[in-house]
């Protein structure tokens, strides 16, 4: 069948981006001579995945997957997770200076309205006024806030960097200068697909779910166990190490399930991976140590390359990508 409409969503992770920068580029090879944005018509992103999601639609000086790996798992990736070298449980964990200044190098002056044609949507969180934003490319007022404010600001995971302010974001001129401060997306919406997916059928009445083609790319799934006797007497200091991927997992499940209550298998496609839970701290999105980030690499390429995931070192076994690519693929090519 042919797809009216096709949606990219691309969900938050940290450094954990590296999986979804790997099954796109993977994608993005199977196409000569298109980019993987030339796939779809909606691209959507939270925190990571909103990174991504802008640097792949920007028209000049495209940011495409593989290049996203190399920031991933090169100098950029431990810039951005650069450690103070003073930091207690008050404070973020990482200054601004470091993320800035890559999203300065590969986003520069381009702007929201430079993503077009692609419908791009990333989610972000205010906090002053307290209400889930969504920076929408069709949206007048969003479409000149340039891309590193909206990547800084889909990013700004709570505990991990600073709240992100951009002055008069929501484009009200009655002379009154507003500050607006924005906070990581993941907070309500770190898998975007569902969003997306109400979005593109309010844009287009008369648009039927079996008319959308969706692939939804996670950023690993968490395995590791956090028993009742673990976390009976835990307070603030307990909670507040995981409470933010608690959530963000939970989001993550949520969504997928009701896109499966909802679509047809043909219609809706998800990629994630199952974290090894023998392996410490995979789950970290800030684990930028090179076996870690050669670790997710491999396992992506393995769920790429087969429908069976096995390995031994790590009591792992789970279901591969291999057939459900080859269903993808050829719908990618259909209008």
């Amino acid at each position: 069948m042919g797809y009216k409409i096709k949606i990219l969503s691309i969900d938050g992770g940290g450094i954990r981006g590296i999986i979804p920068a790997t099954i796109l580029a993977h994608i993005e090879k199977q196409f000569p001579g298109k980019k993987i944005a030339d796939l779809f018509d909606y691209v959507a992103g939270t925190s990571t995945g909103g990174i991504i999601a802008l640097g792949i639609t920007k028209k000049d000086k495209t940011i495409s997957p593989a290049d996203f790996i190399d920031i991933y798992a090169g100098p950029d990736g431990r810039k951005i997770f650069k450690q103070k070298f003073f930091y207690t449980w008050g404070d973020e964990k990482y200054p601004t200076e470091g993320i800035d200044s890559v999203l300065e190098k590969h986003f520069g002056s381009s702007q929201l309205k430079d993503v077009d044609p692609n419908r791009v949507l990333i989610t972000a969180y205010e906090t002053k006024y307290r209400k889930a934003t969504f920076f929408y490319n069709q949206k007048e007022r969003y479409r000149d806030l340039f891309l590193k404010d909206i990547a800084r600001s889909t990013s700004a995971a709570p505990t991990y960097f600073e709240a992100n302010p951009i002055e008069n974001a929501e484009g009200i001129n009655d002379g009154q200068e507003r500050i607006y401060s924005y906070i990581d997306g993941g907070v309500f919406a770190n898998n975007p697909a569902m969003c997306t997916l109400i979005q593109s059928l309010k844009d287009n009445p008369g648009l039927s779910i079996d008319d959308i083609l969706l692939v939804s790319v996670g950023t690993g799934e968490f395995r590791r166990s956090l028993p009742y006797d673990e976390v009976k007497d835990w307070g603030y200091v307990g909670w507040g190490k995981v409470i933010f991927d608690i959530c963000s997992d939970g989001i993550d499940d949520t969504i997928d399930h009701q896109l499966k209550q909802l679509m047809p298998e043909e219609n809706y496609f998800r990629f994630q991976i199952k974290l090894p839970e023998e392996v410490k701290d995979i789950e970290q999105m800030d684990n930028v140590d090179d076996d870690n980030l050669k670790l997710l690499q491999e396992l992506t390429s393995l769920h790429i390359k087969k429908d069976k995931v096995k390995i031994k070192n790590y009591n792992y076994e789970t279901d591969g990508w291999k057939t459900k690519l080859k269903r993808l693929l050829p719908l990618l090519s259909q209008y």
